[in-house]
This record gives C-alpha cells, sequence and structure tokens, in this order.
C-alpha cells in the first residue's frame, strides 16, 4: 500500500521547486525520502533534504489547513520502480 508524503519547499535558490510542495507516493516514510534524495540529490551533504520540510498525510492535513502553496505533482514510487529502478 502507498501513501502521499509531502515535501515542501521555501523559496532558497538551491530548492529544486520554489515555494511549493510534490507529493511522493510510497510505502513509507523512509522510502519517500530516499526517492526524494535519488531524485534531487543534495550534494553538499547527503544525509540532508533539498526540502523545507516533509510531512505524512496527517500531518499535512493539519499543517496546511489556511496554508496555499503551489502544487508541483506527484511522484510514484511504483512507477519509479518499474521506469527508473532506483529503490531495490
Amino acid at each position: 500500500m502507498y501513501y502521499n508524503y509531502y515535501f515542501t519547499f521555501g523559496s532558497w535558490e538551491k530548492f529544486p521547486f520554489k515555494n511549493g510542495y510534490i507529493i511522493i507516493k510510497a510505502c513509507s516514510l523512509s522510502c519517500a525520502k530516499r526517492v526524494f534524495n535519488v531524485l534531487y540529490p543534495n550534494e553538499q551533504n547527503e544525509s540532508v533534504l533539498l526540502c523545507s520540510d516533509y510531512y505524512t498525510e496527517d500531518r499535512w492535513a493539519a499543517a496546511t489547513e489556511n496554508h496555499k502553496m503551489k502544487y508541483y505533482g506527484t511522484i510514484s514510487m511504483e512507477l519509479i520502480n518499474e521506469e527508473k529502478e532506483i529503490i531495490k
């Protein structure tokens, strides 16, 4: 089963997206973070994700009740497994 994990971005120029968020569909938060790190690696410190924050579905619903951010798209772990083979 896959869950939605939300990765948000501020205005820093090194973020892959600015002032918005993406959704990664994955079986766990640790898998979602690995997918994110492979797609958007932090070359200066690979243990730090290039995002402002990340959320589970429950935290996202509570944190964004009155928040407006630009939506940049969804990345499915299943699609990545089949096409890019980055999760092993």
